[in-house]
């Protein structure tokens, strides 16, 4: 028996064989072209929620096996209206034509990963359109904060300081997913940064002790479309410091001499 398990996200569609030695990361979106420069992305998920399931099923058919005795592993969100669901049973088996199917919370998957014996556990589940923190135990709770309001966020500081990053949002997210971090003492790390902030700002300071700075190489869309982490040797480094000094020195010697 085939059991293909099926992890429906706002961002991505994670799916495989349960019994394979790994699984399948698609974008669970279509692009569709609006204009000749131009292209609209579309999404059946809305608010965590998947809200359009003819478009789901779309996604789905380049995805999903066509054995006629699969059975399907489906993860669903917490709080999902029964209306959903019955559209969801009606795509799984008249579209699909599974065997069987197993509805599961995602949070719930994650204590069969952990080594610890221990019965109770919090998981909290960031996702691309809510956040649910959910105990093993007693009671679930939903956020809607998840990873697209960051990434907005970010999409919206970066405008605001560097440059217009608002319809980038694809190039955001992936600077977001390469460079940032959760903070796990969000207190201590407030103040190594506080301390840090000013050598940080500074050309002369070692890259070595600015390990909360990170630069991010923008893609030229010739040779690569996705942009990368910058890591810099320290010669490098003493190099570029050496050429701005080099470079200030002469600016001053020419204002002296105009001065004159």
């Amino acid at each position: 028996m085939v059991v293909y398990a099926v992890d429906v996200g706002g961002a991505t569609l994670k799916h495989g064989d349960v019994a394979g030695p790994t699984y399948s990361v698609s974008e669970n979106c279509v692009r569709m072209n609006v204009k000749q420069h131009s292209a609209q992305i579309r999404r059946p998920i809305e608010r965590g929620y998947v809200v359009n399931w003819t478009l789901q099923g779309d996604i789905w058919q380049d995805c999903l096996p066509t054995h006629p005795d699969a059975t399907m592993l489906l993860t669903t969100p917490v709080f999902t209206p029964d209306k959903l669901l019955q559209t969801q049973d009606e795509v799984v088996f008249e579209e699909f034509h599974m065997a069987a199917m197993a509805n599961v919370i995602p949070q719930a998957m994650v204590p069969f990963a952990m080594t610890s014996q221990s019965p109770v556990f919090v998981v909290v589940d960031v996702g691309f359109s809510a956040t649910h923190i959910v105990p093993w135990i007693a009671g679930v709770r939903r956020i809607n904060v998840g990873g697209k309001m960051l990434t907005n966020y970010l999409k919206e500081c970066l405008s605001f300081r560097q440059w217009n990053m608002m319809d980038s949002y694809d190039l955001i997210n992936d600077v977001k997913e390469a460079a940032c971090r959760c903070s796990l003492d969000f207190e201590h790390d407030m103040k190594a940064y506080a301390a840090a902030s000013s050598s940080t700002m500074s050309l002369t300071s070692s890259p070595s002790t600015n390990s909360l700075v990170k630069e991010w190489a923008l893609p030229d869309f010739v040779h690569t479309h996705r942009g990368s982490l910058v890591v810099r040797s320290h010669a490098h480094f003493c190099f570029a410091v050496h050429a701005c000094t080099s470079r200030r020195r002469r600016q001053e010697s020419t204002c002296l001499l105009t001065s004159r």
